[in-house]
């Protein structure tokens, strides 16, 4: 009925057009919502908030090949977008796709190199893609969110702690670089510190982890 009124009102706004589509998609009315963001596109070929709709509406019915080729041809013209390449990165590991996710991940880190989360996300990426030359990139961006967060989170530290276990376990003793042999022992160091202010009941099971190693 609200929708109703807009449309009233302003019969040839793209936005209230925009919004009936996200109604119909929540309603589940798939076709109905991608024949209008088909009619919408008409009137205008490059509304980028209606092709990212379609492109939604695509991964909402598991149409993952649609969903990525609308992406791709949305990103050509909308590079900046940086929700656009998050999107296309969470349909590339949904498929296991890590070397795309990958290639995605590094566009959010140059788009902001500040956040954290993005060096963190593209970190962990490389290191579930595995190899050694991906181990060691992966070990480079968890350090650097590592920095980024002051070592406050634990999400980067133990992704650090693991990667850098993971690089020393595929080299042998009398190769092992004395930097990484430090940095392994830095960042459990670092995890027994924080989890003993965060969560004191888990440091048992960290000491464990560490001594395993």
């Amino acid at each position: 009925r609200c929708i109703q009124k807009l449309a009233n009102k302003f019969p040839e706004s793209v936005r209230v057009g925009r919004l009936r589509g996200m109604a119909l998609e929540g309603a589940g009315k798939w076709a109905e919502a991608g024949a209008l963001y088909d009619r919408l596109l008409e009137k205008n070929s490059t509304n980028g908030p209606i092709i990212k709709r379609k492109a939604a509406l695509e991964r909402s019915q598991g149409n993952f090949k649609a969903a990525v080729d609308r992406l791709n041809d949305y990103l050509t013209v909308f590079m900046a977008d940086v929700e656009a390449w998050a999107e296309l990165a969470d349909i590339y590991l949904e498929n296991e796709m890590y070397q795309q996710a990958a290639f995605c991940m590094e566009e959010l880190v140059v788009a902001a190199p500040h956040n954290y989360l993005f060096h963190l996300r593209y970190a962990e990426i490389l290191y579930t893609w595995g190899g050694a030359e991906n181990l060691r990139l992966a070990l480079k961006y968890f350090s650097a969110a590592v920095e980024l967060t002051t070592g406050a989170c634990l999400r980067a530290l133990t992704g650090l702690w693991v990667c850098a276990a993971a690089v020393q376990a595929i080299r042998p003793p009398a190769r092992q670089p004395d930097d990484d042999t430090q940095l392994l022992k830095l960042a459990g160091k670092q995890l027994v510190l924080r989890y003993s202010k965060v969560c004191p009941a888990k440091v048992p099971l960290i000491k464990k982890m560490i001594d395993l190693n």
